[in-house]
């Protein structure tokens, strides 16, 4: 992420996201990520996927570390899903399981957007 090849994905709605986050963090909620959001092809462009005859090449796609409230949420998980029902490489994708909860417990700190 520090080496400008990665984003930090928090896949929680915006009421979530903005009550804090992990700095850094983008906000793609799990649920703008689904196929039947007609942008879903602009936020795969977003992430570095590239379209060319018809089909949609990731050869340039971005590292994701994803995450969400903590291991009992499924908002990650239903991200990472639809990313990948996309197209989009798993070996690109990380999830933060522990989430923001972990994150919290660990003491560390959070912003807010």
């Amino acid at each position: 992420m520090a080496a400008g090849t990665g984003l930090l994905i928090d896949a929680r709605l915006p009421d979530w996201f903005g009550k804090g986050a992990i700095p850094a963090a983008v906000n793609v909620p799990f649920a703008a990520l689904g196929a039947e959001n007609p942008y879903q092809a602009d936020i795969l462009r977003a992430l570095g996927a590239q379209a060319a005859n018809g089909e949609v090449n990731f050869d340039s796609a971005q590292r994701l570390v994803i995450y969400d409230n903590g291991a009992w949420d499924e908002q990650a998980s239903r991200a990472i899903n639809s990313l990948v029902t996309a197209g989009y490489p798993a070996s690109l994708i990380k999830n933060y399981r522990g989430g923001l909860e972990d994150w919290l417990h660990l003491g560390l700190s959070t912003v807010l957007p």
